[in-house]
């Protein structure tokens, strides 16, 4: 029975002092690495392979958030309208056929916990950190000075904010600390 080991003393591969240069050790004789050539071609295929797949997915970006997204939601039967909560209380919304703003507002102090339209499509409601439910115009009619149409306060902060698909009940979402409903009709 053979069996095949590899010594290494440590003493070859540590550094006496920090100024020392650390050997490294290769040997570059195609002799010695017969599928060099094919391990090189297999990396070069995977990589031109990745360009493919990465090239052109991206068509376009909704730029305009100073900070981070944190949700969104468009109406659902089209996508015209497009609403976007900021990290830092600011709303907009979008129209993804031309890529623009139509309106945006700072909603919220804090985080902009959750979005919903309601199945109309004329208005959404809009729940942050700021114990707030507020409900919005899609389309107000002076976009410069968006103010929202209904403002409801809850006693516990709200991580979301959903509407019934038929009936007109907004429910907001509390946190787990709280046990408390918070229901509109």
């Amino acid at each position: 029975m053979k069996i095949k080991t590899i010594s290494r003393t440590e003493e070859d591969y540590t550094r006496k002092s920090k100024l020392d240069i650390v050997k490294v050790h290769r040997n570059r004789d195609p002799a010695l690495h017969p599928f060099e050539r094919a391990r090189e071609y297999q990396k070069a295929v995977v990589a031109t392979k990745l360009d493919k797949i990465f090239a052109k997915p991206f068509i376009g970006a909704l730029d305009g958030h100073s900070d981070g997204v944190f949700c969104s939601s468009s109406v659902r039967n089209k996508n015209v309208p497009f609403i976007t909560g900021a990290c830092d209380g600011e709303l907009k919304v979008w129209d993804l056929s031309r890529r623009v703003c139509f309106w945006s507002a700072v909603a919220h102090q804090g985080f902009v916990r959750g979005v919903s339209p309601d199945p109309t499509g004329a208005t959404f409601f809009s729940c942050g950190d700021d114990k707030a439910v507020k409900q919005w115009a899609l389309e107000p009619l002076d976009t410069d000075a968006v103010k929202p149409l209904s403002t409801h306060t809850a006693t516990h902060p709200l991580t979301g904010v959903d509407h019934h698909w038929v009936d007109q009940q907004v429910r907001a979402r509390p946190t787990a600390l709280s046990l408390s409903r918070f229901v509109f009709f």
